[in-house]
């Protein structure tokens, strides 16, 4: 007879699948940080070494300034783009690159254009806007299901950075990175589900840049929600906070919370740029508890990837000229290689192969090994002169056997690394 503990499992997972529906193929990219919202993709047919035998580009398209990632479900391609007074979302073929559907809005998206990553569920897509529009499309035809302006319309308060982090679909919730601990909206209607409340603290009104990660815990749905002053736990039903753990626990000085938090075996990594550090909480009791804390890993733009209990990512200020990778064990914090590229980079990976870009667009594919850095092969994917200068500040993506690489200046590239 199976033990009650592997019944609760069991039950966990059956419970898990049911609220975070799984609705792509295997070849899918449905939403930020890839189909489980941790950077790495399970493909296996595909060719590490093809960067070495010539960099072979299927397309190119030009969104205008972006810093959106793409999503995919079969042979559709969706980002976001424009420029410093629209949004314009696209659908594009990612085999071909060409032109399926556009949906434009008017937007103020200085400096940067829009930021957040749209999420794909069932034959919906959801985009959000540095200022707060949530719109919900039909993802074939582009046709608007339901839109809201949610600083309008629910009064909630843009973030600093305005509104970076990605939209997650978790059960029938869409839920957003603001206020004190989030946001959620019935993914259905576009109406309210819950809202934390706006902090009367001006630098802690709104959340920062994350994107909410989704969790099972006790047979329950959660999400952490990384806000200016630290991360949260959200039991999601009701919206309400399980426990939050201060991070920086230091009050004062610059910083922004930009990578999303990482959770794996009731363990909760989190990491900041500027100098902050990183952290390792255990929350297996329900409050978490810090087994370490140092600055060996400080993320800027891109979180970090967990593969085989070694992190990957890149320490230092994207968009500041200085940046490493790094390789550090996660159950002591330990610092196992580092190795400078020449500039900052974004990373995902694809079992335990890194996929990493630099600021200024050369594409490195490696070994994940907490042995040392050894490249398998790397290319120049981008390549401009005179006073503008590349800036990838999103992680590529591998799907279909293709990498896809978005610049934020606008230029999207599909890379044919299929054997």
């Amino acid at each position: 007879m199976a033990s009650n503990k592997n019944i609760s499992k069991l039950i966990g997972s059956l419970i898990l699948i049911l609220l975070i529906p799984v609705v792509c193929g295997a070849a899918d990219w449905p939403r930020w940080r890839g189909p489980n919202g941790d950077g790495i993709s399970t493909e296996t047919d595909w060719d590490p070494q093809a960067l070495a035998k010539g960099l072979k580009i299927l397309w190119k398209f030009n969104t205008g300034q972006s810093a959106s990632n793409v999503v995919i479900r079969g042979n559709y391609l969706y980002t976001v783009g424009g420029g410093p007074r629209n949004d314009v979302v696209y659908c594009l073929n990612a085999e071909t690159g060409k032109k399926i559907w556009t949906y434009t809005y008017e937007c103020n998206n200085k400096p940067y254009g829009p930021q957040a990553t749209p999420a794909i569920d069932g034959d919906n897509l959801y985009t959000l806007s540095t200022t707060g529009r949530l719109t919900c499309l039909n993802a074939k035809k582009g046709k608007v299901l339901w839109f809201r302006n949610i600083t309008e319309d629910f009064k909630v308060t843009r973030p600093g950075v305005m509104f970076s982090g990605s939209p997650v679909v978790a059960g029938d919730l869409l839920i957003i990175t603001c206020n004190t601990y989030g946001f959620a909206l019935k993914k259905s209607t576009g109406e309210m589900a819950w809202s934390s409340p706006v902090s009367s603290v001006v630098v802690e009104s709104g959340g920062n840049a994350a994107t909410p990660v989704a969790y099972m815990q006790r047979n329950e749905l959660h999400a952490l929600m990384f806000s200016d002053f630290g991360v949260y736990s959200i039991e999601m039903k009701k919206g309400n906070p399980d426990w939050f753990y201060r991070w920086p626990p230091e009050k004062s000085g610059l910083w922004y919370n930009i990578a999303d938090p990482i959770i794996f075996d009731n363990k909760v990594f989190v990491s900041t740029g500027y100098q902050v550090g990183c952290a390792l909480l255990d929350i297996g009791s329900g409050t978490p508890k810090v087994l370490w804390r140092n600055k060996n890993m400080s993320n800027h733009f891109s979180t970090c990837v967990l593969i085989d209990g070694y992190l990957y990512g890149c320490h230092g200020q994207a968009g500041f000229e200085a940046g490493t990778l790094r390789c550090l064990e996660v159950v002591s914090g330990k610092m196992m290689w580092e190795k400078d590229l020449g500039r900052p980079m974004c990373l995902s990976a694809a079992g335990s192969k890194l996929l990493i870009i630099t600021d200024r667009g050369r594409l490195h594919i490696s070994e994940g090994s907490p042995k040392s850095y050894i490249e398998i092969s790397s290319a120049q994917v981008f390549e401009k002169t005179g006073p503008i200068k590349a800036k990838c500040w999103t992680p590529p993506v591998l799907c279909g056997g293709k990498i896809y690489c978005h610049e934020l200046f606008g230029d999207l590239v599909c890379i044919d690394m299929r054997k």
